[in-house]
C-alpha cells in the first residue's frame, strides 16, 4: 500500500496562494536600453559592463511574437562572435562581461532598479513556460536559475556570498520542445533568513560548453508560494487517499455534515488530470491514470486546503 506524505506543495497551478513578485513576467513590456531593445526589468549581455566588451556582443536575446500568453515572449539564441559561442541569456540582474568566460558573471545591483528585482518572502518554486530548438549538431540544453539573496550577489560564486535559497535543479531537457511546456523547479534554502532580491538567469545553452544554434523561448516566469492548509491534527480523520493500479481512491470521514470537498489531481509537470467533488462520507475513484506520482489537492468549502502526494502503480 502506498504510504502518503503530506505536502504543503506550492507547485500546484490555480490551487495555491501566491503573490506577484516577478516584474514583467510575460515579457510584454519592452524598452530601448543603450539603443538596444530589452524587456523592462530584464537585461542581456548586450547592455552589460564593461561597455566596450558588451558593445561587441552579438544580440543573443530578442522579442518574439511566438508567445505562451499575451503578445510576446523572449527568444534566446546561442550565437558565435570572434570564435566564441555566446550563450543566449537574459537576467533580472546585470552582466559583467569578460573575454575569459571564467571571469564573467551576472549580479544584482541594489543601487539601480534596472538591475535588481526585490522580494521579501520565501517562495517554494520557480515556474514558467518554455520551448527549445536544439542545435543542428552537438548537444545543448536550456537552463533556469532563481537565486534568493540579501544585498548584492552574483552567479557563479563559489563562496555563495549572501545566498539564501536557489533552485538546485536547473537544466531543462536537451530534446526538442516545439510546443509550449511548463517547467517547475523547487527552491532549496540554506538558512532561515528573509531574502531581499531574486536573481533570475534564463539561458538557451548550458553556459559552459554552449553550442551554436541552440534556441529557447521563455514566457510567464513566476514564483509560487505555500498554500494555507488545515491543521495537521485534522488530517487523520479528514481524508484517506490511496494509489492503486492505474487509479486513485479517496474518501472523507465525518468532518462536518454538509461539508463538500473539491478534489483536483495534478501530475508532476503541473497538468490537471482529474477533478471531483466529494461530500463527507463519500468514496470516489479516479481511473485510467498512468503510472507515476500525483498530487491530490482537496479544498473544503473553497477555503481550507490539504495537499497529498500519492504513487500510482
Amino acid at each position: 500500500m502506498t504510504k502518503l506524505v503530506l505536502f504543503f506543495f506550492a507547485f500546484m497551478l490555480m490551487t495555491v496562494a501566491h503573490a506577484q513578485i516577478v516584474e514583467n513576467p510575460s515579457f510584454e513590456e519592452w524598452e530601448n536600453e543603450n539603443g538596444k531593445e530589452e524587456p523592462i526589468n530584464w537585461s542581456s549581455i548586450q547592455t552589460g559592463i564593461p561597455q566596450q566588451i558588451a558593445s561587441m556582443a552579438p544580440q543573443v536575446m530578442k522579442k518574439s511574437e511566438d508567445a505562451h500568453t499575451g503578445l510576446y515572449s523572449v527568444k534566446l539564441e546561442n550565437l558565435s562572435a570572434f570564435g566564441i559561442v555566446a550563450t543566449g541569456t537574459i537576467s533580472s540582474g546585470r552582466f559583467y562581461e569578460d573575454l575569459n568566460r571564467d571571469n564573467a558573471y551576472v549580479f544584482t545591483d541594489p543601487t539601480d532598479s534596472r538591475w535588481n528585482m526585490p522580494i521579501s518572502s520565501r517562495p517554494d518554486s520557480v515556474v514558467g513556460w518554455y520551448k527549445f530548438q536544439p542545435p543542428a549538431s552537438g548537444i545543448d540544453f536550456p537552463t533556469v536559475k532563481a537565486l534568493l539573496h540579501t544585498d548584492t550577489a552574483k552567479l557563479p560564486d563559489p563562496n555563495q556570498t549572501n545566498f539564501i535559497g536557489m533552485n538546485v535543479e536547473q537544466n531543462l531537457p536537451s530534446t526538442a520542445q516545439l510546443t509550449w511546456k511548463r517547467f517547475s523547479f523547487p527552491i532549496e534554502y540554506s538558512n532561515d533568513k528573509t531574502p531581499e532580491y531574486v536573481l533570475f538567469i534564463l539561458t538557451s545553452g548550458n553556459g559552459v560548453d554552449a553550442v551554436k544554434g541552440s534556441i529557447a523561448w521563455f514566457d510567464d516566469i513566476d514564483l509560487v508560494f505555500r498554500a494555507t492548509a488545515v491543521d495537521d491534527n485534522d488530517l487523520p480523520s479528514l481524508i484517506d487517499v490511496r494509489g492503486g493500479n492505474n487509479n486513485i481512491t479517496a474518501s472523507l470521514t465525518r468532518f462536518g455534515m454538509g461539508d463538500r470537498f473539491n478534489l483536483k489531481v495534478f501530475n508532476l509537470i503541473g497538468e490537471q488530470v482529474a477533478e471531483k467533488n466529494i461530500n463527507t462520507g463519500e468514496f470516489v475513484e479516479i481511473d485510467n491514470l498512468n503510472c507515476g506520482v500525483y498530487f491530490c489537492v482537496f479544498t473544503c468549502n473553497g477555503v481550507r486546503k490539504v495537499v497529498k502526494k500519492v504513487l500510482v502503480q
